[in-house]
């Protein structure tokens, strides 16, 4: 009869068993903090240099005109050109003309090299998380006493079956 019971126990016992192992909670809390660092530095270099460099300048178009008692003329030059007449009252008509062009000319140009290294740590939030050990409660200390009280009850209910199980093993290997 009270194999009988047992055995229609056993599959409650095991479910019971398997729930109490199962929903244990763990005995570890998390605990997390914040690391910050920043941190910058600046390394400059400078240096100057002389560049020659074609530079171009515009000449405007310039007219002049004078009126003299003198002879004929004419003048020209890389930049201008100039034709004298004479009138028939005696006076010297001047015309002078620039010519339109762009002249280049070679210019030195100070040039300033400013190279700079910046190192540059930003602020970076690291979260650490730490475990921390808290103490059991009473569920937890409860399940854990009725693990050992259900071994032992199943021990005892099963003891025949693992004594000969134990016997089997030892003739196995002897």
């Amino acid at each position: 009869m009270k194999r009988r019971m047992i055995a229609r126990l056993w599959p409650l016992i095991c479910l019971l068993a398997a729930f109490c192992l199962l929903s244990g909670c763990g005995i570890c809390g998390h605990v997390s903090g914040t690391e910050t660092s920043q941190r910058e530095s600046v390394h400059v270099i400078e240096h100057t240099q002389f560049i020659p460099v074609l530079t171009s300048i515009d000449i405007p178009e310039i007219k002049e005109s004078v009126r003299v008692k003198d002879s004929t003329s004419f003048l020209e030059n890389r930049f201008a050109e100039s034709t004298a007449r004479i009138f028939s009252d005696g006076t010297l008509y001047h015309d002078l003309r620039t010519k339109p062009q762009t002249i280049q000319q070679e210019q030195e140009v100070k040039v300033e090299y400013r190279d700079s290294i910046v190192f540059k740590e930003r602020e970076v939030k690291v979260t650490v998380e730490k475990k921390v050990e808290k103490p059991l409660n009473g569920w937890q200390k409860f399940r854990l006493r009725g693990f050992w009280v259900l071994l032992a009850a199943l021990a005892f209910a099963y003891r025949k079956q693992i004594v000969w199980l134990v016997k089997k093993i030892i003739m196995l290997f002897a």
